[in-house]
This record gives C-alpha cells, sequence and structure tokens, in this order.
C-alpha cells in the first residue's frame, strides 16, 4: 500500500493526540474590577480562550491557551497561562485565584487589582 493512503489517518491520529490544556473551572467565566482604572473592561475565560476586552472602543485581545502551570500557594493558586494570540505570538498571564467569596483574581502586576466573577 502507499503511504499516501495512510497520511490522512496518520494526520488525525496527530490531531487528535494534540492535547488541550484543562482550564479548571473556577477559572472560567467572567472576570470584572469596581477599580475606575478598569472600568468597561473585564477579562473572559473559558476552556480554550482567554479574551481581554479594553473599552468598547478596542477590539478585543483573543488568545487561545496552549498551556496551563499551577502552584499553589497557601490561600490561594497561582496559575501561568500561556497562549497564543491571532499571530501566532506567544503570551503569558500569571492569575493569582482564591475561590473565597464566589472567586477572586489577581492579575500579577504592580498594581494587584482584585477581580470578581460575574454571576
Amino acid at each position: 500500500m502507499k503511504l499516501s493512503k495512510f497520511l490522512p489517518m496518520l494526520l488525525l491520529l496527530f490531531l487528535c493526540s494534540c492535547r488541550q490544556p484543562v482550564v479548571p473551572n473556577g477559572l472560567i467565566g467572567t472576570w470584572q474590577t469596581s477599580d475606575p482604572r478598569y472600568q468597561g473592561k473585564y477579562l473572559q475565560i473559558d476552556d480554550k480562550f482567554v479574551v481581554l476586552v479594553l473599552g468598547e472602543e478596542v477590539v478585543p485581545e483573543v488568545e487561545r491557551i496552549v498551556r496551563i502551570e499551577s502552584r499553589r500557594e497557601g490561600l490561594f493558586t497561582t496559575y501561568v497561562i500561556e497562549s497564543k494570540d491571532q499571530q501566532g505570538q506567544r503570551k503569558k498571564i500569571t492569575i493569582q485565584y482564591t475561590p473565597k467569596n464566589g472567586g477572586e483574581l489577581r492579575l500579577s502586576n504592580p498594581i494587584q487589582v482584585l477581580w470578581k466573577k460575574v454571576s
């Protein structure tokens, strides 16, 4: 038999073996902050994408999640989410998450703004 007959099957097998990272249920949802500097902005996380909405005038940033690392640190868990934007650029976002009060997170940046899950 020719290799060309097996090529589609090999391609399908390869695609099935590329596993999507598992996003913890606690992180999935829409996140907003009451900080006035971020009014009209929010963060959405689902099982495949991170979407950063920076206001009505700006196109949302959509990034596909390619890897997640986690480590437990006292009362919260730190997640490092590696993603790819539409141009193929890799980005990382570090989140400190706690399930208290329905879910709270802080993005690792100097400001340390508290974000809460929108119900």
